[in-house]
């Protein structure tokens, strides 16, 4: 997703966020034995935020970052 355009990647991200809030509020309905109810405002709205925070904290950044940490705990 390294040489992806930025559009095209918010998109990608705003729709694996929807899915994942999608089934976390599914699974939190399951698990407390209630009616599952779309929340379509939250859950819009966690997939946009799931994309702004991608591209601002970019996975690759944070891959490097992560790398560059254990590099300092070897030494």
């Amino acid at each position: 997703m390294k040489n992806l355009h930025p559009a095209v990647k918010f998109v990608i991200m705003f729709v694996i966020g929807v899915i994942v809030m999608i089934a976390a509020q599914w699974f939190a309905a399951f698990v407390k034995h209630k009616p599952f109810t779309f929340d379509w405002l939250y859950i819009i709205g966690m997939g946009v935020l799931i994309a702004v925070l991608d591209l601002m904290f970019p996975s690759e950044k944070r891959k490097e970052n992560r790398e560059n940490l254990k590099k300092r705990f070897k030494k």
